[in-house]
């Protein structure tokens, strides 16, 4: 999916840990070269969380930290270009149309496969877009009786076991992903154009309001928990998010976070707006 979906040039069609063929000509001096040139102090972000005092931690920051970074001349140079920001990791696919591709793995069980559907989704900034696609996500798959749950799985003849949506976060452009798990290697070809075809009925049939609206309900429980229990996790994936894509001014930190502002908005959402997005 990385690299039908991020054009060449791009570091999101890297995969982590390395292929074998570019590990078999990778030089330890590249591997040096890299480190000395990403991981320093002005590509880092340092995230605290806990019962410390905001004063406590400037002054260990600004008598104890920064002096190394003087002293050791890793201040951030004119020619500096963050990286996925500045670098043609940057560029927005150009998609045209349906793109599939069918990926072969080694397997002792060849009765089923997966299959992954992916769309581009909204602007990165757009924050109350992205939540709303996140709930329509849920509103898709969480319980039996979601729309796609019920069409693909809780069904006589069930084309798969378990259905989930993501979205991942890029520099230009986020992209919405939805995976079915344990489909019949027979319907694997043919699946895709299954779920196309749902998602235009949903649309025509029209959102069930008190539905969504009790997804958000749960959605925003399960967020105050977690903010009672691990808040420091919470807030983290946030800023990682902002420091990698966001301004570097910080203009974007307090709007990313606001999500309970966000839930308040998509309750008021009606129908049509909803509609319009699973269209998109």
């Amino acid at each position: 999916m990385q690299t039908l979906f991020n054009p060449p040039g791009s570091a999101y069609r890297s995969e982590t840990g390395g292929l074998m063929e570019a590990l078999r000509i990778l030089k330890v001096d590249q591997i040096r070269d890299y480190h000395k040139s990403y991981y320093v102090p002005h590509n880092l972000c340092l995230i605290v969380s806990g019962k410390l005092k905001t004063s406590e931690l400037l002054h260990v920051l600004q008598t104890k930290v920064e002096p190394r970074i003087l002293e050791h001349g890793q201040v951030k140079p004119s020619t500096w270009k963050r990286p996925f920001i500045e670098t043609p990791s940057a560029q927005k696919p150009e998609l045209k149309g349906i793109t599939k591709a069918t990926v072969k793995f080694p397997e002792q069980d060849e009765s089923a496969g997966e299959v992954a559907v992916s769309f581009q989704g909204p602007d990165p900034e757009k924050f109350t877009e992205l939540k709303a696609m996140e709930m329509l996500g849920l509103y898709l798959t969480d319980s039996p009786v979601s729309p796609l749950t019920k069409e693909f799985v809780e069904t006589a003849n069930p084309l798969c076991t378990y259905i989930y949506c993501d979205s991942e976060e890029r520099a230009t452009f986020t992209s919405n992903n939805i995976y079915f798990g344990a489909v019949p290697t027979e319907q694997l070809d043919a699946l895709h154009q299954k779920v196309i075809v749902k998602l235009k009925q949903i649309v025509a049939e029209g959102i069930d309001m008190d539905r969504i609206r009790l997804v958000i309900k749960r959605d925003r429980l399960k967020l105050k928990s977690m903010l009672e229990s691990d808040g420091g996790d919470v807030f983290s994936n946030g800023l990682i998010t902002d420091f990698l894509y966001g301004k570097e001014d910080g203009s974007e930190i307090a709007p990313s976070l606001a999500e309970m502002k966000r839930y308040e908005e998509l309750e008021k959402w009606p129908a049509k707006q909803w509609e319009d997005l699973l269209t998109k």
